[in-house]
């Protein structure tokens, strides 16, 4: 669950399933409290679309990963 506070920044990071921008397959937050403490979240995602060979070997993510995903 996504923390309910004040940060000093939170950086989002996204993995696809393939070159096409929309195939986000993983979510990914790092929110950075005022005295530099970090709080992740990440959350898999089922982009609906087919895996790239290339995408997979990046970041070890595939259709089986995310088949029950949201």
């Amino acid at each position: 669950m996504i923390p309910d506070y004040t940060f000093r920044f939170i950086a989002l990071d996204v993995e696809t399933a393939c070159s096409d921008a929309g195939s986000i397959c993983q979510i990914g937050l790092a929110c950075v409290w005022p005295d530099n403490r970090i709080h992740t979240f990440s959350t898999l995602v089922n982009p609906g679309t087919a895996f790239d060979a290339f995408n997979i070997r990046l970041h070890g993510i595939g259709p089986d990963h995310v088949r029950n995903a949201p």
